[in-house]
This record gives C-alpha cells, sequence and structure tokens, in this order.
C-alpha cells in the first residue's frame, strides 16, 4: 500500500471518524492478510508499507485530530481463516477493515461484511478491498465494500490501448492464471484486442 492510497484511506475514514471511537481513542485499521504460508513475504510488506504510510499521516496530524493505528491479522491466504479474522475484528469492534489479496478472499469477505452490518447496526465494519475483483464492482457491489484497486477490464483497457499502437506487434500470448482473476484478464484481452484490432492483427493466443 502507498502513500496515495493511505491518503485516499484517510479521506474515506474522516467520513466515519465521528462514529467510530471516542474521541480520544486511535482510529484502528484491521489489515485481513496472510502473514504466514507461500504469501507471508507479500503480507508483511504490506504490513511494513501500510505502517510507513499511516506513519506519515499520523505525523501531519491525523483525520480530524485522530490518529491510525495498524492492527494486522493473519488470514493464511485462506477465504475460511480470512472469515474467522473477521469475526475477531468485529468482536473487538474494529471499524475499518483492509484486505489484501485474491478474489477468492475478497468476494466472501465482502458478503461477509454485508450480512454482519445487517444484524449489527452499532458496530458496522467497512471493508476496503484491494484486490480490485470485478465482480465485486458490479453485481456484486454492496454499501459497505470500498475497492481502490483497478480492476481486470480497467487494466486491460489501458494494455490494450498501448499495443494496438504498436502495429510492429503481431501475435499476443496470454499466460493467466485459471481462477477469477485471470479468467477475466482472458475475457477482456480478446475481447478489447479483436474490437481495436478487427484487422485480426495482433491475434490473441491463449
Amino acid at each position: 500500500m502507498n502513500r496515495t492510497r493511505l491518503n485516499w484511506l484517510a479521506g474515506v475514514v474522516s467520513m466515519f471518524v465521528a462514529h467510530s471511537a471516542p474521541a480520544e481513542e486511535t482510529i484502528k485499521v484491521a489489515l485481513n492478510i496472510p502473514l504466514s504460508g507461500p504469501f507471508a513475504n507479500i503480507g508483511e510488506l504490506y504490513v511494513n508499507s501500510a505502517q510507513f504510510a499511516i506513519d506519515d499521516i499520523n505525523a501531519r496530524g491525523g483525520v480530524m485530530g485522530r490518529k491510525f493505528e495498524v492492527v494486522a491479522f493473519d488470514n493464511k491466504n485462506s477465504p475460511q481463516d480470512a472469515l474467522l479474522v473477521m469475526k475477531r475484528i468485529t468482536d473487538q469492534q474494529i471499524p475499518f477493515m483492509i484486505q489484501s489479496g485474491g478474489s477468492h478472499v475478497a468476494v466472501p469477505l465482502a458478503d461477509a461484511t454485508a450480512r454482519h452490518n445487517e444484524r449489527n447496526p452499532d458496530n458496522r465494519l467497512l471493508f476496503l478491498d484491494e484486490p480490485g475483483d470485478q465482480d465485486l464492482n458490479n453485481e456484486k457491489c454492496n454499501f459497505w465494500t470500498f475497492t481502490f484497486m483497478a480492476n481486470a477490464e480497467v487494466k486491460m483497457e489501458a494494455l490494450t490501448n498501448h499495443l494496438v499502437q504498436k502495429k510492429n506487434i503481431k501475435h499476443v500470448y496470454l499466460f493467466n492464471q485459471d481462477y477469477l482473476f485471470g479468467q477475466q484478464v482472458r475475457k477482456h484481452a480478446r475481447e478489447m484486442l479483436a474490437r481495436k484490432r478487427p484487422d485480426g492483427d495482433p491475434p490473441c493466443h491463449p
């Protein structure tokens, strides 16, 4: 997470800060991220980056006179563990949760956040989602989930706009993960290249 995203987060938090905690308390932000297993290094980098950016915001006075506090939880990159982590977060009445990982974690967290907030109006959670899963901005969109990373469609729009200007490129090969994000990249790449290069050049190979 870079400084721009944390500044954006500070702006979002400022809209809810009056209801999150007594004025003398810090604004807690929970990180629901992998801190063990194959993706532990990514989680650790995320914690360090978030802490660096939040320290900078706090040094400038925080938000409306309130300081941030990062609280990191290990979800092991597992949807089931991420939901258990979310329960710990809501039990501690932490009002903001960030998840940086795959859509396999983001989608169930978004659904669970909406259900939790409906049942617990006095302990609501704002889910700040980084993966940028396209479904969370469309049919699975809900009021309590904010996505602040470009989704597959936006990324492929930018990439294919660049590719179609390179007339010397004759072939495009796609090497995608066989889960939602990779499938979305493949779908949009094929559709956009066919539409933007109707001459059939460059062909798109899966």
